[in-house]
This record gives structure tokens, sequence and C-alpha cells, in this order.
């Protein structure tokens, strides 16, 4: 399926009001490139929180430019971090950034600071291994491996764009 701009702002709304219910707001969101990063604008304007980019690709195994070692540094004086995708697919990304920041921090799994490291997608699919905090709809790609396609991955397609 296409999701429209209408679903990414509804999706968005979701994220903001489970947050909001959970009664935690970040002190930092961290948008990931390339799918994460307008969700977590619109998440940062929303909610009045300073945002940051990470590129963060994970493409045939290979991780490219994995430069991260402030942003967990920050929790070592209590700033709440929410890190955004917009689907999280087979958990990969999350993952790394996971064990990357653990290692940052010199703690292990098990000592993961989740009052401080929060994990929001658009989208998140069950079956994927990894937590995620928020999420504004469910899928199962094991049952439906359907594809989704985000606005701003197909708006080039549309009659609306403009070649340069």
């Amino acid at each position: 399926p296409i999701l429209t701009w209408n679903d990414l702002e509804d999706y968005t709304n979701t994220l903001i009001f489970k947050i909001k219910i959970d009664n935690w707001i970040p002190d930092l969101i961290v948008g990931l490139t390339r799918g994460g990063l307008l969700p977590a604008k619109m998440l940062s304007h929303a909610m009045g929180v300073e945002m940051t980019a990470l590129d963060v690709s994970l493409r045939d195994a290979k991780l490219i430019n994995p430069v991260t070692t402030w942003i967990p540094e920050l929790t070592q004086q209590g700033t709440k971090i929410l890190v955004v995708d917009d689907i999280n697919d087979s958990g990969a990304t999350f993952d790394w950034i996971k064990k990357d920041w653990s290692q940052t921090l010199r703690i292990s799994s098990e000592n993961w600071p989740s009052h401080l490291i929060k994990f929001a997608a658009l989208i998140h699919n069950e079956p994927s291994p990894l937590h995620t905090d928020y999420w504004a709809k469910k899928i199962n790609k094991e049952a439906d491996p359907v594809w989704i396609e985000f606005p701003y991955e197909v708006w080039h397609k549309s009659t609306r764009h403009r070649q340069i």
C-alpha cells in the first residue's frame, strides 16, 4: 500500500498521543535518515523538543556513517532521547543503535536505560525481535508480506513532481 500525507500526519499524531499518555516527554528527538527524518521533525515541532539527525543505513550488512557517540553520552546527565524511524521492519536498525550505544555507555544490554532511551516508529512489524516503545500502526509481514511506500518515497512519481 501507498500511504498518503494524511496517513503520515495521523500516524505522527498517534505517536504524540501515546508518548503523552505514557507521561514521557523526550529532551531530544533523533530522526534516522532517511525515513525517520520527516516524522522526527514533525514530532519535534509538535512537542517543542530539539531534533537531530542520525545517519544509520544498514545495507547488505554494512554500516554507513556510524557517528553516534555524543548522543547516548547525553543520557549520563539524564537526557531522555527518542529515536524515530518510519518503520521498524526487521529491527536491524534499532538493534544496531542499541548495540552501538551500549558500547559507548559501557553497559550490557540487560542494563539498557529504557527509561531514558526509547524507540518510536510510525509502523511496527510484529515479528520484529526489537521492541518499539511507541508505534502508530502494527503490521505482520509474516502473515501478509506487504511493501509499504511512504508518500515521500513515491512523490517523485507523481504528476506534481517538477523535474530539475
